[in-house]
Formats: C-alpha cells, structure tokens, sequence
C-alpha cells in the first residue's frame, strides 16, 4: 500500500481544525499526526498540502443515486456494470469513500424496486465490489406490506451481501404520506401507473398491513439479535419511535417532524436526515426541516438521499455558522459509528487512512484529492491551480 505524507496541512481533526499539520499513511492507516516536520520520509510520497483542507472521507448511509444510473429514464435501463463504475467515480468526486446504496423492496411498486431488480442490483453490487474506487455497501429497504421479500433478503443477510436494513411504511395516513392524495400523485408521477392499478395497490397494502407488521417485527428483531444494524424510516411520531426502539432499532431515517426527531436522541437514537434538504433549507415533501433539527441536535447525521453532490457543499453551508469539526462529525464519524465501522471516520492515529483533500480558494470548496485506505483514487485540476503531486 502507498506511504503517503501530508505536509503542512489544515486538518478537521474529531474535535477542531488545525493548520499545519504533518500527517503520515503507512499501510493504508494514518500512523502520526505532528504539529512538526515529520522525520525519515524517504520512500514515502510527500503530498505537499499547504493551504489545503483534509478531511474524512464521507460515510453516506443511504444514497438512491444507483437507482438513477441505472435508469435514467422511466423504462431507459443501463447494464448495472457501466452504471456502478460510472456511479462509483462520481461519488470519489463527491467526497464519499464509504458509499450504502439503499436498494428497495417493494414489490407491488415495481419498476426496480420490485423484488427480482432489486436481488439482482444487490448481487451486482457485491459482485463488483472489489473493483471499485471506494468502498461499497448494501442498505437493503424492505417495505412493510411486501412479505414476500423477506426469505429473499434473510438469504441475503446470511451471504453477508446485506450491511444495513431499514424498514419502510408508505401506507397513506402516516409516514411521508399523511394525504391519500399525495400518495396517489407520488404513484402516479414516479412509476406512471393509472390510477385504478394505484388503487388496487393500495387495497392490498391495507388488506396485509396487520399482518405484515408483525412479520416484519419478528424479521427485525431476529436479524438485530445476529448483529445487523437496522434503521426506520419516515417516523412521524414519538409513539413510532418508542415502538421502532423497543424491536432493537438504531437509526430513525428522515423522521417527519421536530418532535419526534427530538424524541429518537432521547431514545439514544440516531437521526439521519438528507443534504439536499440542508442545501435547499426545507423538505421537499414539506416535512421537517434539517437545518433547524441539526441547530437544535435533534439530528446527528447527514446523508446524502438522492443528490450525492449535496453532501460536500451541505457541510460547508452548515460549517459557515457552526463548528466545522462537529459539522464533518455528521457525514463521517457518526454514520460510521451508527453502522459499527469503527475504523474509519475520523482523522486519528490508528485509524484508516480515507480522507478526502479539498481547496477552499475563491469562495467554493472543490475537492482535489480522495484517497480510500492510503491510496489515491481520485486527483482533479481546476483551470491553472494543480492539485499536489
């Protein structure tokens, strides 16, 4: 592996940002951080980054943008091969070097999200792993009403192709659906279904939806007692919360209100909520906003949703008004703790050596270098300002 050392540069260390810092890889793991020149250096690549910003690389829990690569159209579907490697270059651009692509199970929805394209993305996905820029992950979304994906998805967790699962309800009259009439326009916009097949749909997910969550509930809390990390999603209530809780889960997924993202912290959750939400400054389904849930900190991570380029530009946005170092926190080392990767996240001896190197000259931040366990996966020059050899 590269031996790499970071001369003199600004570092967003867990708990401030310091300037002129001497950083050294060895092995893919960072192995010292001096405020003086580091000694013995021959052999290894100096990176000579004054000036420049290094961060952690982003650990991003739940990204849709796999679904868009693959088909960028309704009906227009790449091979999942040129997607993912294209996907997978975009995302180094992006800062991401640990990437959970939420694959969802939804069967009745169909499209991709039906459980045949959905198993067969995951088995792609971990088939290519390997030979990929950054590392990859699966967040298997399992909708409640779709019992039938859950023997496909206990196989899946037993291959170990499975690294996070999140439970979903989008039965209208809660959840991101409080209006019938939203959940219909949503139907009909996205997968272009009539409306009397939206109708029948509905139908059946109220005719099972009893029975499902008590499926669903017994899947849970066997998969938490083997160790899988599991996250809900869309929560609109503290009852919802306490309930998700109590069956073993962790995470609450873009919970649709103060008060009940307010709830989950209490409940030693954790709070996921979207960077695109961040940059536009609300939620486009009118739900909660997480600038004002992250200022209050009843929010402690931030993902990156469906726009994978909001995750970078949402932190500085945040990072103009707050702390920096706890803003990075929210897009490394806390996602990576809430998913048990406790090597990664955070610039710190012993830990593994993804960061990511950015510019901060002339009012945007541009990311120039991304580096995956000590090696560099991605190098970009903007105009006449070359990034360091």
């Amino acid at each position: 592996m590269a031996m790499l050392i970071f001369e003199e540069v600004k570092a967003c260390l867990p708990d401030r940002v310091e300037n002129g810092l001497w950083i050294k890889v060895e092995d893919g793991r960072i192995t010292k951080i001096s405020q003086r020149p580091i000694k013995g250096w021959w052999g290894y690549r100096r990176i000579r980054a004054k000036g420049k910003l290094l961060l952690p690389g982003f650990v991003d829990l739940h990204s849709d943008a796999i679904e868009k690569e693959v088909e960028p159209r309704p009906g227009v579907r790449i091979p999942t091969d040129i997607a993912l490697f294209e996907l997978d270059k975009k995302l180094a651009s992006c800062g991401i070097t640990h990437i959970f692509h939420s694959i969802s199970f939804a069967d009745r929805e169909l499209g991709l999200r039906s459980n045949a394209e959905a198993r067969k993305l995951v088995e792609d996905i971990n088939r290519l792993r390997s030979k990929l820029l950054i590392k990859h992950m699966v967040h298997a979304r399992l909708e409640v009403s779709n019992l039938e994906a859950i023997p496909i998805l206990e196989k899946l967790v037993e291959e170990g192709k499975v690294h996070l699962l999140s439970i979903m309800d989008h039965t209208p009259g809660q959840g991101q659906f409080k209006e019938l009439s939203s959940y219909v326009n949503y139907m009909h916009r996205v997968y272009r279904r009539d409306y009397r097949e939206i109708e029948e749909h509905l139908e059946y997910k109220l005719s099972v939806k009893e029975r499902a969550w008590k499926e669903v509930v017994s899947f849970v809390k066997k998969l938490v007692d083997k160790g899988m990390v599991v996250a809900s999603h869309d929560d609109d209530s503290p009852e919802k919360v306490k309930a998700m809780k109590r069956i073993g889960v962790s995470i609450s997924e873009f919970p649709t209100d103060l008060q009940t993202a307010e709830a989950a912290i209490n409940h030693n959750m954790h709070v996921c909520v979207g960077a695109p939400n961040v940059l536009r400054g609300g939620s486009q389904g009118n739900n909660m906003s997480a600038r004002e849930a992250i200022s209050r900190g009843y929010a402690s991570i931030i993902c990156s949703d469906y726009i994978p380029s909001s995750i970078l530009y949402s932190v500085f946005l945040l990072g103009r008004s707050s702390d920096l170092s706890h803003v990075v926190k929210l897009v490394s080392l806390n996602p990576a703790r809430a998913v048990g990767l406790n090597e990664v996240g955070s610039i710190e001896e012993g830990k593994e050596a993804s960061l990511i190197l950015l510019d901060e000259k002339d009012g945007l931040v541009k990311l120039i270098s991304c580096y995956v366990e000590g090696s560099q996966v991605l190098n970009v020059k903007y105009g006449n300002s070359h990034a360091p050899i």
